[in-house]
């Protein structure tokens, strides 16, 4: 058989087709209404599959819907290549391969639940009401089932260290430089890859809109910035990657293009300190940090800071080089 057969959609009267006797499908009164409803939301997506005389091979419930709906033509496909014995197990086929098949119920739940979002009919999905429920509902219940009861005293406290094999995890704050030394044990990493928390200023797409409690620092934000990206500097000797909102970033006057003659950005006057102006004016003193084109000295190893905009819209590399 070939298998680039060209097969052509044709539009057909309704009567022109005919139902198998031998069709061991069945279709209840309930589950012809779904498939109207479906072919009324979305259109008729999925033609019948017929035999050159009309005899409908596959999509007798497609045709069901369409009386119930009173078209007087559907889509078609004519599958006049196959031999008798073929349409008879292609009939099979066709709805038993799809039984055959799982689902993902945490991805399926997850679609779900945005559809509902959305104040979109989920009847024409195909789930029943006990199945919607059942499927959006069983998170919620499992994680009341399994959230463990509040523990007098914690298991884990500001300040504790603990060993993972070769691995170390601290329980502290990563804007205190001398817990993160400690949890290097004063050593310096090769590489940090961050990605800094709050002010994500993400609105949820659904009616309510809702925020993230708790994400907005306000005029604080550029302090944590600043305190993070400090002990990053002092914790690193090779490339540090940072992703973040490009809101933070941009909002604000960037560096002057040119460096001053001493590698310190120009500035012409007074302004909003940026990220970069944060990094440079606490970075230490033996180092000069520039955005875009400038550089930065770090023991006269050459590395890369490069910050990741959440959004795509450009990437600004920081160079370090000797001085």
């Amino acid at each position: 058989m070939n298998s680039e057969l060209a097969l052509q959609t044709e539009s057909w009267r309704i009567e022109r087709l005919i139902p198998n006797a031998r069709n061991a499908r069945t279709h209840s009164e309930a589950q012809v209404a779904q498939i109207a409803a479906s072919i009324r939301e979305f259109g008729f997506c999925n033609p019948v599959l017929v035999d050159s005389d009309g005899g409908i091979i596959a999509g007798h419930g497609r045709v069901l819907a369409s009386r119930q709906l009173q078209y007087t033509r559907v889509p078609v496909i004519v599958l006049g290549h196959l031999s008798e014995n073929q349409k008879r197990a292609y009939m099979l086929a066709d709805n038993k391969l799809a039984l055959n098949a799982g689902w993902d119920t945490d991805m399926l739940r997850l679609e779900l639940e945005a559809l509902a979002e959305q104040d979109f009919d989920l009847d024409v999905t195909g789930f029943d009401e006990k199945e919607l429920r059942e499927l959006i509902d069983a998170e919620r219940q499992v994680l009341q089932d399994d959230a463990p009861a509040v523990q007098p005293t914690p298991v884990a406290e500001s300040g504790d260290l603990w060993r993972m094999g070769d691995h170390r995890l601290l329980c502290g704050d990563g804007t205190h430089c001398e817990e993160v030394e400690r949890v290097l044990e004063g050593a310096q990493c090769d590489l940090v890859f961050a990605d800094l928390p709050y002010n994500v200023d993400y609105v949820g797409k659904n009616k309510k809109q809702m925020k993230i409690a708790n994400d907005n620092l306000g005029d604080s934000f550029t302090d944590f910035l600043l305190a993070a990206c400090r002990c990053m500097l002092r914790a690193s000797r090779g490339p540090l990657y940072v992703c973040m909102s490009s809101s933070e970033l941009l909002g604000s006057t960037p560096l002057s293009p040119k460096p001053a003659a001493t590698g310190r950005p120009i500035s012409s006057g007074p302004r909003t300190p940026s990220l970069w102006d944060a990094l440079t004016i606490n970075a230490n003193t033996s180092r000069s940090c520039m955005a875009g084109r400038k550089t930065k000295s770090i023991s006269g190893v050459a590395i890369e800071i490069r910050v990741m905009f959440g959004s795509l819209i450009s990437r600004t590399p920081m160079t370090c080089i000797p001085p």
